[in-house]
């Protein structure tokens, strides 16, 4: 028997598998960015098909500069936390784990995704033309995210979430902290 099957345990958290369906944006929230029916119905359907831990896709922690894309699941306020509980519910019903994804976009967004705003990085970035895409986060800005990673956190946490996992590839805001392409700061 493979040990596929075997159960496995990552800190606290028992996992009846070791089968993960990794973060996958799946562009089923509601267009506010709650969780829809249809994604309670796809969750339902991977619990129920045996996988040990369901990682959700990406959820934004900050309005507006954080979004990616519509729709794309958030997290930044207290309204959403209805939404993940009833996700928590489904997977949790069907023996499965459920780890919240959080992710602010940065510079991977559009203007017209953000309110009108320029999209955020760590430094200011501009392309092959010379025009800026990016503008640089400020001190109190970064500081603010940092609050709003912990708050959404705690989101995840109240809506009986099993953990979060921080998004930090793909050319999101953490990532962009990592490179030295994106990150020219002092």
């Amino acid at each position: 028997m493979s040990k596929l099957f075997d159960p496995i345990q990552i800190g606290s958290l028992k996992i009846r598998n070791r089968f993960v369906r990794s973060a996958t944006h799946d562009r089923m929230a509601e267009p506010d960015g709650r969780i829809s029916e249809s994604e309670l119905k796809l969750y339902e359907d991977l619990a129920d098909g045996g996988t040990g831990l369901i990682i959700t896709a990406h959820s934004y922690v900050s309005h507006p500069l954080g979004r990616a894309s519509i729709p794309q699941n958030a997290i930044f306020d207290d309204k959403f936390i209805d939404g993940y509980k009833r996700l928590a519910e489904v997977v949790h019903r069907n023996g499965s784990k459920l780890v919240i994804q959080l992710a602010p976009a940065g510079r991977q967004t559009l203007s017209e995704l953000i309110e009108g705003q320029m999209p955020v990085a760590p430094s200011d970035l501009f392309d092959e033309k010379g025009q800026q895409v990016a503008r640089a986060l400020t001190y109190d800005e970064i500081q603010h995210l940092l609050e709003d990673y912990e708050s959404a956190a705690l989101r995840a946490k109240r809506a009986g979430a099993d953990g979060v996992q921080l998004h930090m590839a793909h050319g999101y805001l953490p990532a962009q902290f990592l490179s030295p392409f994106t990150n020219k700061r002092e």
